[in-house]
């Protein structure tokens, strides 16, 4: 039988949902036969004379460790996990094989999705335009949960290339360094990213990328409060990223038909040209935003000319990415501030709680000047070591 569509799926749910299958089993094969459908590979749950064969040591684990399980049923998970596994993902099978890949008990588990009101400590942190972000930071067990299926799950789906937030090998500086030399800049930002994602989104990639119903569902719990994508948790940047994947490749398809280049780092969409009318696209963009269930933050849309300053993510691309002259000359004025002045008194100028974060914090800006301008980065670096930092 070949797969087709959600139809096929709907029906195989009834039909063994009437035959009285555990419904562990009923995802398991829901979600073996979603992946099928979508590599366009034949669904076959049983052979008459299965043959179980395998060279991944995870599978070959489980299989010694079900000699009790029916042949036939042993070798459908076999190649459901097969599937999974060459994909680049870990197989799990129900909740309970979940928390044993999680390293957590199966009753705490469930108590963390039950009870997850109390797992995290929200805060406000100020925003650049005067106003305030909510920040929902889990707790230190939640947060090594989120770790780990960030780590062992999420940072194995492939991003599409335009994404540059949140990322090993990535920065604000590569998004930036495309857009060099351009006629035309123009930055669109998306209004409350994180919060705007739904937990009935994030559910729709653990059930894209494979997993049952049941699997997808806690993991889902796991990622997402309130209904939706928090931010301060470790899972929420790459789950963002994912979510804004065909955002990203539509933009990058119509690039390469308009001429224009397109790069987004995290909410920040950035698009430029050598096309001196190319802001008259604004509209068309706007509506392929929201055709992917975002809202534009009509305050933060900006159209920067060659004429003047154009900056993406905070650096300077006019002709090269360089620091902007208005943010060196602030962390010069700091370097001169701490070596004559009170140390304490820039300390909380800079909304640092103590001089160790002051000095790491403060280094970490230098060394980003030092990044997109060598020489400026080495002014402000051999002023900060002049600062007679306590001990």
């Amino acid at each position: 039988m070949k797969c087709s569509d959600e139809q096929f799926i709907s029906n195989l749910i009834e039909l063994n949902e009437k035959a009285k299958v555990a419904p562990d089993l009923i995802d398991i094969i829901t979600a073996y036969a979603r992946l099928c459908q979508r590599y366009g590979k034949e669904v076959k749950f049983y052979d008459k004379n299965p043959a179980i064969s395998t060279n991944k040591p995870t599978i070959k684990d489980f299989i010694d460790k079900n000699p009790h399980l029916d042949k036939r049923s042993l070798s459908f998970l076999v190649s459901y996990a097969e599937m999974m596994r060459k994909r680049g993902l870990p197989f799990i099978f129900n909740i309970t094989h979940l928390a044993n890949f999680l390293e957590v008990e199966d009753v705490r588990l469930k108590q963390l999705i039950k009870y997850k009101e109390k797992s995290y400590h929200n805060f406000y942190i100020p925003k650049s335009n005067g106003g305030k972000r909510l920040i929902s930071a889990p707790t230190d067990h939640l947060k090594t949960i989120q770790r780990k299926i960030l780590k062992d799950i999420l940072e194995r789906v492939s991003l599409h290339p335009s994404a540059n937030g949140f990322r090993i090998g990535r920065s604000v500086t590569t998004n930036a360094e495309k857009h060099t030399g351009q006629e035309v800049v123009i930055k669109i930002d998306i209004k409350d990213f994180f919060p705007s994602i739904t937990n009935q989104r994030i559910k729709g990639i653990y059930v894209n990328l494979g997993y049952p119903d049941g699997v997808a569902e806690t993991l889902t719990g796991l990622s997402t409060y309130k209904g939706r994508l928090p931010m301060g948790a470790p899972t929420s940047p790459y789950l963002a990223n994912i979510v804004a994947t065909r955002l990203d490749r539509r933009f990058a398809n119509l690039s390469k038909k308009i001429d224009f280049v397109y790069s987004r780092y995290a909410d920040d969409l950035a698009f430029s040209s050598k096309d001196k009318t190319f802001a008259r696209s604004i509209p068309f963009f706007k509506k392929i935003i929201q055709d992917e269930g975002f809202e534009v933050n009509e305050e933060k849309v900006v159209i920067a000319r060659k004429g003047g300053q154009q900056k993406v993510t905070g650096v300077v691309v006019n002709r090269k990415v360089n620091i902007e002259q208005k943010e060196y000359k602030r962390l010069r004025a700091v370097v001169h501030n701490c070596v004559n002045g009170d140390l304490r008194e820039e300390m909380k100028k800079w909304g640092a709680s103590s001089l160790n974060e002051f000095k790491s914090t403060f280094l970490g800006h230098i060394n980003f000047v030092k990044m997109l301008n060598n020489e400026k980065g080495y002014r402000l670096l051999d002023g900060f070591r002049q600062i007679s930092w306590p001990v």
